[in-house]
């Protein structure tokens, strides 16, 4: 009978790297994509085929079993599961060898240390880049879109906005984004760049956002995404409503002032405008 493995046998130092670079993609995925806790589950026992074939595949391998084996039966062993407690233990036993497999690949592979950041260590700074639409009407008063539903900032007043997709330019992903929340299209030539900001949330990744405006479109705009918004408004810049997303005023009040670039969040440093 093998003897159970004390903690320092277990490689305490690389397990400790695969959890902190775990809790920094878990960081960064709320980030970029708000809480997503209120989604479904979307297993059952019509998966209970997919879990036995890699049941089967698994065993049949034998002394020539890989890390593949053993991930796809027990993500197939979860996928078959309804019960949220049994679910859980199953995610569980799959974490546990997700993480032995980054331990493993820590022990050979030029990573980066866990507190120097796993995206970041790999090679050049990546940032989160995120679209804002302004319409202006011709009185001069902007769309706000009331954020609802597992969203970031649920019940806060916000600009139309949204995320830069891979391969995306970015004048395409606001045009994207207006026409997916709001049904409207607007012409690339009537997309104006108003504003950059720098921005960062206590404890979340920075982001870069793109502010772009227009005053031109086609379609009357309407809440095409409800269960991500509550509401639409039109409102004076000057009399923005409560609650509004902090960085949302921050990067309003820049555009008023003809700024077209401000980091928001970041600590003081030399050189930074009084």
């Amino acid at each position: 009978m093998a003897n159970a493995l004390s903690a320092s046998e277990l490689d305490r130092a690389g397990m400790a790297g695969a959890l902190a670079d775990l809790v920094a993609e878990r960081i960064r995925q709320h980030a970029a994509w708000g809480d997503q806790s209120g989604l479904p589950d979307g297993t059952g026992p019509q998966w209970q085929d997919r879990a036995d074939v890699a049941r089967a595949a698994c065993q049949a391998a034998g002394g020539t079993v890989s890390w593949r084996h053993l991930i796809e039966e027990e993500f197939a062993e979860a996928l078959a599961e309804a019960d949220p407690r049994l679910l859980y233990g199953e995610l569980t036993q799959l974490g546990g060898l997700v993480v032995q497999w980054m331990q493993a690949l820590r022990s050979r592979a030029d990573l980066p240390p866990a507190e120097v950041g796993l995206l970041v260590g790999l090679g050049r700074y990546r940032s989160i880049v995120d679209l804002h639409v302004l319409l202006r009407r011709d009185d001069g008063k902007l769309l706000l879109a009331r954020r609802a539903g597992a969203v970031y900032a649920s019940g806060m007043w916000h600009l139309p906005s949204g995320h830069l997709e891979p391969g995306e330019p970015l004048a395409d992903g606001a045009a994207r984004e207006a026409r997916e929340e709001l049904g409207i299209d607007i012409d690339l030539d009537d997309l104006r760049l108003v504003h950059v900001m720098h921005h960062q949330a206590s404890g979340q990744e920075p982001r870069v956002g793109f502010f772009f405006e227009a005053d031109r479109w086609t379609g009357d705009p309407v809440n095409a995404e409800p269960d991500r918004c509550s509401g639409l408004a039109w409102v004076e810049p000057d009399a923005l409503p409560e609650p509004m997303v902090p960085y949302t005023v921050a990067a309003l009040t820049e555009i008023t002032a003809g700024r077209i670039y401000a980091a928001d969040g970041f600590p003081a440093v030399s050189g930074s405008r009084a």
